[in-house]
């Protein structure tokens, strides 16, 4: 009602006033859509299976391929008109640094802190460009379900051990399991403590976003006091990580783009830099995803970190992951052994998403987080000061030494320390006797 009102007020007077042929009123119609085409809010060109976005028109990658028809111009000169104040409209007063920051915060918070998720992929690595497939390859498996949290690594084939040398990290009710197979050994800790369970995250902490802060709300530690520890403890060093989104807030109005794009792998993106620390290709077309992104040392001088991600799924609406990522580090004047090796290229990783899950997780996911420690592991607990060794497979591994048939290892300690305290005094007993005869012949 309001935009026919609207009409009636601007275009009946200018008809009567201005008496032009049908065709001109038709053409003055056209160009003005066209404008309001350009113009838009994002939100009403999406539901109309158009995108609009940074003054680009483009056709929506979730709304399929639709040619864009006269018949499709209308709603936006309708939007043009009636000013809608919903979300579409504000996103499109947003700059693209703005929209950039907003996207990777919503990011972060929906895919980990407001629902369970499941992440598999294989992690590759070596120290030159691989074109070959003989890198150590790991597979890494991860997620969060109903306040459990389990990461697990093994290498894709045996060792020369002949397994897989398989690491579980299981944090759950402010304690930690930390297990490896080379040794059929797990340590039970305080969460506070990190141990490595910062340490396979690397997917999410090249994108910019790593699920910490909801690591530690499920285990009770307030999210300042993990920051705090990790400015001590080198395992937390993860927390720290400048280019995470959490992180980045504080340097926001750092950030700057230009009007011009460029391309990266066939997409037309944006660069949003932070002069001489950061620059990030970001892709309107796919939510504002990290396309590439490279971080800088020594002022800009010199890379640390080339990121490249690649193949893009949407895993949830309006949010997009890559399902492959290629990560390069170079020297730093820490690692180097002279000024002249910093800059050059010193690691390479690959990352091969073999599936996400997140919301809802199928049965077989959800099988992952029902850890049990296997029988005859030895349990170092830091908590109780205990250790023990597993008597058969199954149960909670933070249950103690008294369940599931657990047996305490310390009261063979105390036996093997008795048998060594009666063997010395048997020793001396036998060598005072051999003396005292000594003395008397």
């Amino acid at each position: 009602m309001f935009f026919m009102k609207r009409v009636q007020f601007v275009a009946v007077p200018a008809v009567r006033r201005y008496r032009l042929p049908a065709f001109c009123w038709l053409a003055v119609f056209c160009c003005v859509s066209f404008c309001a085409w350009s113009r838009s809010p994002v939100g009403l060109g999406q539901a109309w299976g158009i995108d609009f976005r940074d003054g680009r028109s483009q056709v929506s990658p979730t709304l399929g391929t639709t040619p864009l028809v006269p018949a499709k111009i209308f709603p936006c000169f309708l939007a043009h008109f009636c000013l809608f104040e919903g979300e579409g409209s504000e996103m499109s007063m947003q700059s693209p640094v703005d929209l950039f920051f907003t996207q990777l915060e919503r990011c972060e918070k929906e895919l980990f802190e407001d629902t369970a998720f499941y992440v598999d992929y294989t992690r590759l690595s070596g120290r030159n460009i691989p074109e070959h497939s003989d890198m150590p390859q790991v597979r890494v498996i991860a997620g969060s379900f109903q306040g459990a949290w389990l990461l697990e690594t093994a290498l894709v084939t045996e060792n020369e051990a002949g397994h897989h040398d398989r690491q579980q990290y299981f944090a759950k009710d402010n304690k930690i399991w930390e297990w490896r197979e080379s040794s059929n050994s797990a340590v039970v800790a305080p969460f506070g403590d990190g141990r490595n369970m910062y340490g396979e995250w690397r997917l999410f902490e090249n994108y910019g976003i790593a699920p910490y802060r909801a690591l530690a709300r499920d285990n009770g530690l307030p999210w300042p006091k993990l920051q705090e520890l990790a400015r001590n403890a080198p395992v937390l060093a993860p927390v720290t990580n400048e280019q995470l989104i959490g992180n980045m807030l504080a340097n926001q109005g750092a950030y700057t783009t230009g009007p011009a794009t460029e391309e990266v792998d066939g997409a037309a993106c944006r660069v949003i830099r932070r002069e001489g620390y950061d620059s990030i290709w970001v892709d309107p077309a796919c939510g504002y995803a990290i396309r590439k992104r490279i971080i800088f040392q020594d002022q800009g001088k010199h890379k640390k970190t080339v990121v490249l991600n690649k193949d893009f799924r949407e895993v949830r609406p309006g949010l997009y992951l890559p399902m492959e990522q290629e990560v390069t580090h170079y020297m730093t004047p820490e690692l180097g052994k002279g000024p002249d090796q910093t800059g050059e290229p010193l690691y390479h990783f690959i990352y091969r998403v073999n599936e996400y899950q997140f919301g809802t997780l199928t049965e077989s996911a959800r099988k992952f987080f029902n850890m049990s420690p296997l029988a005859g592991t030895r349990v170092l607990d830091l908590k109780s000061n205990e250790a023990y060794t597993v008597g058969r497979d199954g149960g909670d591994p933070f249950s103690g030494p008294t369940a599931l048939g657990m047996k305490r290892v310390r009261d063979r300690f105390i036996r093997a320390l008795l048998m060594i305290i009666a063997s010395f005094l048997i020793l001396t007993s036998v060598w005072l006797k051999m003396r005292k005869a000594h003395k008397a012949s």
